[in-house]
């Protein structure tokens, strides 16, 4: 039985409707397969063209972005939210001032909760106007109580992430979305990317042990104003010219010096700028790693930068069982890897 065959038998065995992976070897994706259907159940076949939601694995996107601010002078590890933003700050919670840029890659800056105060992730959507104009609206009506009691702590943070995706449209004078657009995916000519739901693979969710479809149509996702921490969609091959950045020291798009900094946790710990960083045999030492979910999708990568290689799995449904699923395909391309 060949690779893909195996793939195909995982899925099936896996019960997931779309499977999505891929191999970067020596800085390019020399495999891609998606095998099973747009729908649970269906008989429209998913294809290599189709885009997988990459959920928080849009972080070390959103970090990417951050580097080549760096790498221009306009954003530092050490940079303030009272340097670049002082206008969107308010006076009852001045300790944002002293935020750095550092902290908020680290998930230590004290910015657990999501939600402003009283209001909930539905009354997010329901925000309009320009999505940096969203961001700024939300980031007025959150910060107006200091950091929480996780500031100079690891805790995982959407808003963080949102908060630096804001750094990038200040210094650059751009959205986010425009930005991810013309500084990562044109130089890596990544044609198949997006914002939101991917519009041909149905998203699905496992409740009480069945997978259960979700209307196209309804394209459902986080807020659009969530863009910087997790509401991008991709075809495996151009997920994996991405990730190949982190194999090959930037490949050209971002200087080596830079993915060192984007990959060590600067303030202690184990997370680094969209990635955690863990210590793994078959990697010869340093492993990145990351997952996302929007709740209806799951994605996640695993880089072994001292091997040069990748492996990426994604699928269109999420819920119990589907990470330890997807666990099982990871372990299957590492060995194909390893060779």
């Amino acid at each position: 039985m060949n690779l893909t065959q195996e793939l195909e038998s995982l899925r099936r065995e896996l019960a997931l409707p779309a499977l999505g992976a891929s191999l970067v070897i020596k800085g390019k994706p020399t495999e891609v397969w998606v095998t099973g259907t747009r729908r649970w159940e269906g008989t429209d076949a998913a294809h290599t063209s189709d885009a997988f939601h990459l959920g928080s694995n849009t972080k070390a996107m959103t970090a990417a972005l951050v580097g080549l601010a760096r790498e221009q002078g306009k954003l530092m590890g050490e940079t303030s939210l009272g340097e670049v933003i002082p206008d969107l700050l308010v006076e009852t919670a001045p300790e944002w001032k002293a935020v750095t840029v550092e902290a908020l890659l680290a998930h230590q800056a004290g910015l657990t909760r999501l939600e402003p105060e009283g209001k909930s992730l539905g009354d997010l959507h329901r925000f309009t106007g320009p999505l940096p104009q969203q961001r700024e609206r939300w980031l007025r009506e959150r910060l107006v109580t200091p950091p929480d009691k996780t500031h100079k702590t690891y805790s995982y943070s959407n808003a963080g992430y949102i908060l630096l995706g804001m750094l990038t449209e200040r210094v650059w004078g751009q959205a986010w979305e425009t930005l991810v657009v013309e500084r990562l995916w044109k130089p890596l000519r990544v044609t198949g990317g997006g914002f939101g739901a991917a519009p041909q693979l149905w998203q699905h969710k496992r409740i009480d042990k069945k997978t259960v479809a979700l209307p196209l149509e309804s394209r459902i996702d986080n807020p659009p104003l969530l863009g910087p921490a997790g509401r991008i969609h991709l075809p495996m091959a151009d997920w994996a010219r991405f990730v190949a950045l982190f194999t090959e020291e930037g490949a050209g798009v971002l200087k080596p010096e830079t993915v060192r900094w984007l990959t060590t946790p600067l303030m202690g710990g184990a997370y680094a700028g969209g990635w955690q960083v863990l210590d793994r045999a078959w990697a010869g030492g340093t492993a990145l790693t990351h997952a996302g979910s929007n709740t209806m999708n799951y994605a996640v990568v695993w880089v072994a930068p001292k091997k040069h290689f990748a492996v990426l799995v994604a699928t269109n449904v999420a819920g119990e069982g589907v990470p330890q699923a997807c666990d099982v395909v990871v372990g299957r391309l590492l060995r194909a890897a390893k060779g």
